[in-house]
């Protein structure tokens, strides 16, 4: 099927009026943005308000895994704005709530059965995850790595470290975060051989947890969220042996997770993204 193009010029000049107006109103925080207006969605591909069509590579941000009004999630949204909109969960009881943390303790990585707490963004998601390390260990310092992105709240934001911008203006962060390198006995940057390598390796000490990310890109590497989440395994039975604290992991093209082990067992995993067709939200579920 051919793309619609309705005008030669991007944006065309309905969009470039809503983006005047936008830029009159909204924060500047916000820039910088693609000058793209959307007016509707459908599968992968996205039409402008001008009738110009595009196919979405970035599926909204990285969220919507069913593509654009999957006719099964606006059945769904319908179905629940019918019932009633929105009650809070912390306060109140219902259905939906309790089949959700059903669905996400069943596939929970634990050895024992799981506990879910629902937050509203992955950032949010990444708070809950450091304090709950930090109260399970009692212990204040977390690790970071050079190149992760974890959120922009003042904690996450502490914790990321994959562009100055992003911190720039906002210091001093919170104290009790370290960032480091990652490891890579095979190319280490102190071009030391691999025996040597390992043997010179951080020594963890006081902290609570390490905040890992497969890739320091922008665009990560969907990680294997399988239960007992292998990949990351061989790190944990490896912090078991040095007395290492939790390992915090997260990765996602499409998700975002972050897992904290002791030793060999897992304690917490939190969720975020693309479980709803883009109804974005974080889950830390801890044990």
């Amino acid at each position: 099927m051919p793309i619609t193009t309705a005008t030669t010029s991007r944006p065309g000049p309905i969009a470039q009026n809503l983006i005047d107006r936008d830029t009159a109103v909204m924060t500047a925080a916000l820039a910088p943005r693609y000058p793209f207006v959307i007016e509707r969605g459908e599968g992968a591909r996205v039409w402008d308000v001008d009738g110009n069509e595009y196919v979405d590579f970035a599926a909204g941000i990285a969220v919507t895994s069913t593509g654009h009004s999957h006719p099964k999630v606006v059945e769904a949204i319908t179905e629940q704005a019918k019932r009633f909109i929105h009650i809070a969960g912390t306060d109140y009881y219902y259905d939906v709530q309790v089949r959700l943390a059903e669905k996400l303790a069943e596939i929970a990585p634990f050895d024992e059965s799981g506990k879910v707490f629902l937050t509203n963004s992955g950032t949010e998601a990444v708070e809950g995850a450091v304090k709950m390390a930090k109260w399970y260990t009692g212990r204040h310092n977390v690790i970071a790595f050079f190149g992760g992105f974890h959120g922009r709240t003042m904690g996450s934001l502490s914790l990321t470290a994959s562009k100055v911008i992003q911190r720039d203006g906002f210091f001093p962060m919170i104290p009790g975060v370290h960032h480091v390198p990652y490891n890579n006995p095979y190319r280490c940057m102190h071009h030391r051989e691999e025996a040597a390598c390992r043997a010179h390796c951080i020594t963890w000490g006081t902290c609570s947890g390490r905040c890992f990310r497969p890739s320091a890109r922008k665009t990560r590497a969907f990680m294997d969220c399988t239960p007992k989440l292998k990949r990351l395994n061989p790190l944990a039975r490896s912090s078991s042996k040095r007395g290492t604290p939790p390992l915090m992991s997260c990765s996602g093209l499409a998700s975002s997770v972050t897992s904290i082990f002791s030793g060999d067992t897992e304690k917490l995993s939190t969720i975020f993204r693309n479980k709803r067709g883009g109804k974005s939200e974080g889950v830390p579920p801890p044990k």
